[in-house]
């Protein structure tokens, strides 16, 4: 997902970045857990912020301040309707390109 470096949001804050789940049965299973950043290279504090559950932890918000030209990889984490784990999944951001 490449983030234009001039896009910074509609509140300077950052722009809003969403998953949205369209199969029923499967959430995130947390803020924290939903999406992990790597750390090779780690994002800078507050680089990915305001992180969000919302549709009944269908859908998962942050903001990225989008401050560097970095591609972070990260890890999409979900859980099925027996919530059990699926498989991880890691894709990434590139900002600033």
């Amino acid at each position: 997902m490449p983030i234009d470096k001039n896009n910074h949001g509609n509140d300077n804050n950052g722009p809003e970045i969403h998953w949205d789940i369209t199969t029923q049965g499967y959430t995130f299973p947390s803020v924290e857990t939903g999406i992990v950043f790597g750390t090779s290279p780690a994002p800078p504090a507050g680089e990915f912020h305001h992180r969000n559950l919302t549709s009944q932890n269908r859908k998962y918000t942050l903001k990225d301040m989008n401050s560097s030209t970095q591609t972070y990889k990260y890890t999409l984490n979900l859980l099925n309707k027996d919530n059990n784990a699926c498989a991880a999944k890691d894709p990434f951001i590139a900002n600033g390109q």
